[in-house]
């Protein structure tokens, strides 16, 4: 049992989740604003990305590439199929969905990416010389962490 003399009441604060998860969530509502006229959210920002690299992913595949599970690739490109972003066609068998970007989601894409850049720029300017060390411990904690 930890006595209270011993307990820094200090040291949670440092607290390496807490921290992360306010500035993740500072960085999404930073994106989210500078998406909004293109009517994306930050979500969806790696889904086009990733098919506008790849040109046709299955879902699966798309869910590996961008680094989340398939339920949540079903959640957040379900709006883009809504909006003719993307879309989605089942492979010979029926076993798999293709997904890919309509001539609209190219647009959508190419107007996102100028306002994405703008965010991203600032975040690297911010973390000057550091971010490559860094994003290399952000991997590894990750990495280490699954």
């Amino acid at each position: 049992m930890v006595e209270a003399a011993d307990i820094d009441i200090m040291e949670p604060m440092g607290c390496v989740g807490a921290r992360m998860r306010r500035t993740s969530r500072a960085l999404t509502a930073a994106y989210n604003d500078a998406f909004r006229e293109a009517g994306i959210r930050s979500t969806q920002w790696p889904i086009l990305a990733a098919l506008r690299v790849a040109g046709s992913m299955t879902l699966g595949d798309l869910a590996d590439a961008i680094g989340t599970d398939p339920s949540t690739i079903s959640r957040n490109i379900r709006p883009l199929v809504r909006d003719g972003l993307v879309d989605l066609a089942e492979d010979d068998d029926g076993r798999k969905r293709h997904a890919r970007l309509t001539p609209n989601g190219v647009a959508t894409y190419n107007r996102a990416y100028r306002m994405w850049k703008r965010v991203q720029d600032e975040a690297l300017r911010l973390l000057g010389d550091d971010w490559p060390a860094l994003r290399d411990k952000l991997v590894e904690l990750e990495t280490t962490l699954r």
